[in-house]
């Protein structure tokens, strides 16, 4: 995580994006439409965006970009914690950086919490979890997540 952070930082200090923290909004510069924010929804309701660096697609949370933007690159061991109103609401006012305790207690506390780790692909026939290494093979049997093929 900490090598995206510095992407980001590096990003944020050469112009390619801009960040409008109160609005919680990204624009890349170098884009075909500069004044339009970038970012989609995930599965999970995170806003992330895909940039092109060194000739590579890399992905950034914009809920990262806003933090970097506004406070620089997040001490190690803190994460970004979104606020009650919601993970895709990116304003600086609703970000938080915490421990992993305090994040996952802050779920807890707000109902928002859904089987921690464990939360995400699981094989249809048995229930059980999967792993983020098998994940890509259950999803339309095209490969994600960035992790290869696993070996047979």
């Amino acid at each position: 995580m900490r090598d995206i952070d510095h992407i980001i930082k590096r990003l944020l200090d050469e112009g390619r994006l801009r960040a409008d923290i109160e609005n919680g909004l990204v624009y890349s510069t170098r884009s075909n439409t500069p004044n339009k924010p970038i970012g989609t929804l995930t599965k999970k309701g995170y806003l992330r965006a895909c940039v092109t660096v060194e000739g590579k697609a890399v992905h950034v949370m914009i809920h990262r970009v806003i933090w970097i933007a506004a406070h620089g690159v997040p001490p190690i061991g803190t994460q970004i914690d979104h606020g009650k109103a919601g993970k895709a609401t990116n304003r600086i006012d609703n970000l938080d950086d915490v421990t992993n305790s305090e994040n996952m207690r802050r779920a807890a506390r707000d109902g928002l919490a859904r089987g921690g780790w464990k939360d995400g692909p699981r094989n249809s026939a048995t229930g059980q979890f999967v792993g983020k290494l098998r994940a890509g093979r259950l999803r339309a049997g095209r490969e994600h997540n960035d992790f290869p093929e696993p070996r047979s």
